[in-house]
């Protein structure tokens, strides 16, 4: 049960990115300009599971055993679930893209390297006191 509690803000953020996909999409035309700026749905994409990959890493910061191996499950639930999202997606009103697939695993890819660059920094151990990791 304790090293359930590291998982608190990484699955916290992961529900937030499962339903922020799997609402219906609105049909207000108050956010037309975004249309504006091409692809910005996979920036979006990418920026959360960016933020997933590393919360993910950030939990097991203090398993020094297993990186690699803890990597590897990252990767393949993480890039599951995006696919499962993304199968789900027609029926609840919106449009299966498995381009949103490919970028929610660069996303992945980008949070795991940002936490390794982070990892050798200071920002690290203020990061885990702020959120008691």
């Amino acid at each position: 049960m304790s090293k359930l509690k590291h998982y608190y803000l990484p699955i916290t953020w992961m529900t937030v990115v499962i339903l922020m996909c799997l609402l219906p999409k609105g049909h207000s035309n108050s956010y037309s300009w975004l249309k504006l700026i091409p692809h910005l749905d996979k920036y979006v994409h990418i920026s959360m599971y960016l933020i997933m990959g590393f919360l993910f890493k950030l939990a097991n910061f203090r398993d020094t055993e297993g990186q690699t191996q803890n990597t590897v499950i990252i990767l393949l639930v993480c890039t599951i679930l995006g696919l499962v999202i993304e199968i789900l997606q027609p029926y609840v009103g919106r449009t299966c893209d498995y381009y949103d697939v490919i970028s929610n695993s660069i996303g992945l890819v980008f949070g795991i390297i940002m936490y390794s660059v982070f990892k050798s920094n200071m920002f690290m151990f203020k990061l885990i006191r702020v959120f008691r990791l």
